[in-house]
């Protein structure tokens, strides 16, 4: 099965509204599994949304592939 992941690209530290969306709408969307937030902030994951900081956004494919996320 063919998984896909959505990302949000955050310039400030506010409410992730719009990728909550579309990781809750599992009839429209069900192929979305996980939702990545890029920010200011540390390696972090809560529930299905994982935060991953700027900095380390080069490795972003090889997390992603990570055992771990894949559900």
């Amino acid at each position: 099965m063919h998984q896909e992941n959505s990302i949000e690209v955050k310039s400030q530290d506010k409410a992730t509204k719009s990728l909550r969306k579309l990781l809750d709408d599992h009839k429209s969307y069900p192929d979305i599994k996980f939702g990545i937030k890029l920010g200011y902030k540390n390696i972090g994951q809560n529930g299905n949304l994982i935060t991953f900081p700027y900095f380390l956004t080069f490795m972003l494919k090889r997390f992603v592939k990570e055992e771990r996320f894949q559900h």
